[in-house]
C-alpha cells in the first residue's frame, strides 16, 4: 500500500491558509449581513456591469430632476403669486376710478393719481421678483431685475404728457409708449431689462421639458402698467385742475385695467398648465426612481437568509479546523509509537 504523507511545516502552511481564508470568508458575509450588500457585485454578475451601470446613470439623471422639481416649483409658485397681486391691484384700482369717475373733485382726483402712483411703484416692486438668486420675470437675463425703478418710468411719462392739453392725447401716448416694440423708444427700450422672445427652458423629467414664455414684456402686464400709470399721471400736467379730463382719464384707466385684468387670468391658467406638468413629470420621477431602486437592490443587495447561513457554515468549519489545530499540535512521538 502506498502511503502519502505530509511534512510538518507543509502542515502547518495549509492549516494557516485554510484558516486565513475562512476568516476572510467570515469577515465578508459578517458585512454582508450588517450591511446588507454584497462585498463583490462584480463577481456576482460575472464581471458584466453593463446593466448596474446603467441603472446608477439613470438614477442620478432621475435625482436631478427631483431637485430640479423644486426649483421649478418654486419658480412657478412665486409666478402665480405675483400674477395674482398684480390682477388684485388692477381690480382695486378699478373700483376706486369708477368710483371717483362718478363724482370726482380736484382734491379726489389727485388723492387718486398718488395711490395709482403707489400702486405702480407696489407693481414693479412684485414684477422684479427674486427666487433662489433668480429674477423669474427677466426671460432668460434671470441675473437681473426685469425692470428700472417705478419713479424713473412715472417722471418719464410725466415729461413726455406734460404739455398735452386733453385727455385723448395723454392717453394716446402713454398708450404709445407702452406698445412699443424693441427699437420703438418706448417701455421695452426704456424701463424693460430683460430678454425678449426668448423663454427660459428646463428639462424637469426624461420626456418634460418646460417653457417658461411669462417674463415682465408680457402684453397682459404691460396692459396693467399702462392703466396705472395712466391712472397716475391723471392730475398732473395741463390737465391738472380741469375735472372733465380727469374724468376722462378715470374711465380710460380703469377700461385698460379691466382688460388687463382678464389678460393676467388667461396668464395665471398658463402658468397653471405648467404647474400640472410639472406635477406629473414629478409623479413620473418618483415612479421611475422606485422602479430603478428596486432593479439596483436585486443586483447589490445580500439575501439575508442565505448571507446567515453561510455565516453559519464558515463558523462550523473554523471550529472544525480550529478543533483539529489544536489535536495536532498536542501529538507526541511517544503518543505515535505506542
Amino acid at each position: 500500500m502506498v502511503m502519502r504523507t505530509i511534512g510538518d511545516q507543509a502542515r502547518a502552511y495549509t492549516l494557516q491558509s485554510s484558516s486565513s481564508r475562512l476568516k476572510t470568508t467570515l469577515i465578508t458575509l459578517t458585512d454582508e449581513l450588517t450591511s446588507g450588500r454584497v462585498s463583490d457585485v462584480a463577481q456576482r454578475l460575472g464581471g458584466n456591469t453593463r446593466a448596474l451601470s446603467g441603472i446608477e446613470s439613470r438614477l442620478q439623471a432621475v435625482t436631478a430632476y427631483q431637485q430640479l422639481e423644486g426649483e421649478v416649483g418654486a419658480i412657478a409658485s412665486a409666478l402665480q403669486t405675483v400674477l395674482a397681486e398684480l390682477r388684485d391691484t388692477a381690480d382695486q384700482q378699478v373700483s376706486r376710478l369708477l368710483l371717483n369717475g362718478s363724482w370726482g373733485t380736484d382734491l379726489t382726483f389727485a388723492d387718486q393719481a398718488a395711490e395709482a402712483a403707489a400702486d405702480f411703484r407696489g407693481a414693479i416692486s412684485q414684477l422684479n421678483t427674486e427666487v433662489q438668486g433668480s429674477h423669474i420675470l427677466s426671460g432668460t437675463e434671470t441675473d437681473r431685475p426685469p425692470l428700472i425703478d417705478a419713479q424713473s418710468i412715472l417722471d418719464e411719462l410725466a415729461l413726455q404728457t406734460a404739455t398735452l392739453p386733453n385727455a385723448s392725447d395723454i392717453r394716446q401716448v402713454v398708450s404709445d409708449w407702452f406698445d412699443a416694440p424693441p427699437g420703438g423708444g418706448g417701455f421695452l427700450d426704456f424701463a424693460y431689462r430683460g430678454s425678449i422672445g426668448t423663454s427660459r427652458e428646463i428639462t424637469v423629467a426624461e420626456t418634460e421639458r418646460l417653457s417658461f414664455t411669462t417674463d415682465a414684456s408680457d402684453p397682459a402686464i404691460r396692459a396693467t402698467l399702462k392703466g396705472l400709470a395712466l391712472s397716475a399721471v391723471s392730475a398732473q400736467g395741463a390737465v391738472a385742475g380741469r375735472a372733465t379730463e380727469q374724468r376722462a382719464l378715470a374711465d380710460a384707466s380703469a377700461s385698460i385695467l379691466i382688460d388687463a385684468s382678464a389678460r393676467l387670468t388667461s396668464v395665471q391658467g398658463r402658468v397653471g398648465s405648467l404647474q400640472e406638468r410639472l406635477e406629473g413629470a414629478a409623479t413620473g420621477n418618483a415612479s421611475a426612481r422606485a422602479s430603478l431602486e428596486t432593479a439596483r437592490n436585486n443586483i447589490v443587495l445580500a439575501d439575508p437568509y442565505t448571507t446567515a447561513s453561510a455565516l453559519k457554515e464558515v463558523e462550523a468549519q473554523m471550529q472544525t479546523l480550529y478543533a483539529v489545530t489544536a489535536r495536532l499540535s498536542s501529538l507526541k512521538l511517544v503518543d505515535f509509537l505506542r
